[in-house]
């Protein structure tokens, strides 16, 4: 395991509001609407195993566009599809970051 993640901020960029999710805790649940930014604590939750998905990941959705985020090692991993390095991009390697989407509903994580 590393360093626990925490997403400080999220910012909207995307046409629509988004709505975020952490499945660990409701009390991190938002909408955020277009061009807006929102102050976040949020910790990236810990996902080791497939059979642990369903209950440890954030989640971005907006207009039909869906996008997973979950850590495992060192790194925090994202993926539009869900749980599985083979369709999951490394997006950053945690500390704190600011959670972006952008106008094509591309999700980075910045410091």
């Amino acid at each position: 395991m590393g360093d626990v993640t925490t997403i400080q901020s999220i910012t909207n960029n995307y046409k629509q509001q988004v709505l975020f999710i952490n499945t660990e805790g409701g009390q991190d649940n938002m909408f955020v609407g277009p061009g807006q930014s929102a102050a976040s604590k949020a910790q990236v939750p810990w996902c080791d195993h497939l059979e642990d998905f369903p209950h440890h990941f954030l989640m971005v959705s907006a207009a039909g566009n869906v996008y997973f985020i979950w850590q495992s090692g060192p790194y925090v991993w994202g993926s539009p599809e869900g749980w599985g390095q083979e369709t999951a991009e490394q997006i950053s390697e945690g500390g704190s970051v600011n959670l972006i989407i952008s106008a094509d509903f591309k999700i980075s994580l910045t410091n």
